[in-house]
């Protein structure tokens, strides 16, 4: 488990889960932790079954990090 201000990550060999306790916005800590997860983590699908999606659901961010 890796943790950021309010993200926190479940790693495993072949899967990372993201996810916070407590809905709050993205912080600079938190942005840096998902890019660091997205690129050793490529998103293909979620599981081996072809028929599945994801969609990552809308995050916002601390202002003064908006993107």
């Amino acid at each position: 488990m890796v943790k950021a201000d309010t993200l926190s990550a479940f790693l495993s060999a072949w899967r990372a889960v993201l996810f916070q306790k407590y809905k709050a916005p993205f912080t600079k800590r938190d942005l840096e932790l998902r890019e660091i997860l997205f690129r050793l983590y490529p998103r293909i699908t979620p599981t081996p079954l072809p028929f599945s999606f994801s969609q990552e659901p809308p995050f916002e961010v601390e202002e003064q990090f908006a993107l």
